[in-house]
């Protein structure tokens, strides 16, 4: 009897992670499909209601991060790039932050209690996350020099800050 249960515990775990690697692989492929694409141009509100196009008409790598005021994982994942701006590890300037699907007061109110060293923008109607595979936020996105996205991941990465500095950073600045 104790086999049967053990088998039983076993079958559902396998049928719960089997369900969670169907749902999670379009969003992978996507993602990995869109790595050497160019990165589309969107339009967002800056925190002062001006309107603004991402990614920033600028010669230097940037990253995008798309997240939610209500997400968990978002903010550990926000907390973890300010922490590095704040070290000294990652430059401000080029982490921008797109709040997704949320209106431009609702980001005020939570950057009042979560004050972030890079840009934070709002995009109200979603419209990036239909340009950018973006199924589930936290979703990074690193745009390369030259506007093509280099990367995309999804969720709290254990080596995201790791590949941001290396992106951001010259190859030859790395001795491995």
């Amino acid at each position: 009897m104790l086999w049967l249960k053990k088998n039983a515990v076993n079958l559902i775990l396998a049928l719960v992670f089997a369900y969670i690697l169907s749902q999670r692989t379009p969003g992978w492929m996507a993602s990995f499909d869109a790595e050497g694409e160019p990165a589309p141009s969107f339009s967002v509100l800056a925190l002062d209601g001006q309107r603004t196009t991402l990614p920033l008409a600028t010669e230097t790598p940037q990253i995008l991060i798309f997240w939610a005021t209500w997400c968990g994982p978002c903010k550990i994942e926000l907390s973890r790039y300010n922490d590095a701006i704040a070290e000294g590890t990652l430059p401000a300037h080029q982490i921008l932050a797109v709040s997704v699907g949320e209106p431009l007061d609702t980001i005020k109110q939570y950057l009042e209690s979560h004050p972030y060293k890079f840009s934070v923008f709002a995009d109200p109607e979603a419209a990036s996350a239909r340009l950018y595979p973006v199924s589930a936020t936290p979703t990074v996105v690193h745009v390369t020099s030259d506007k093509k996205i280099d990367w995309i991941g999804t969720g709290v990465s254990p080596l995201g800050l790791w590949r941001a500095r290396r992106f951001l950073q010259k190859v030859s600045d790395y001795f491995w």
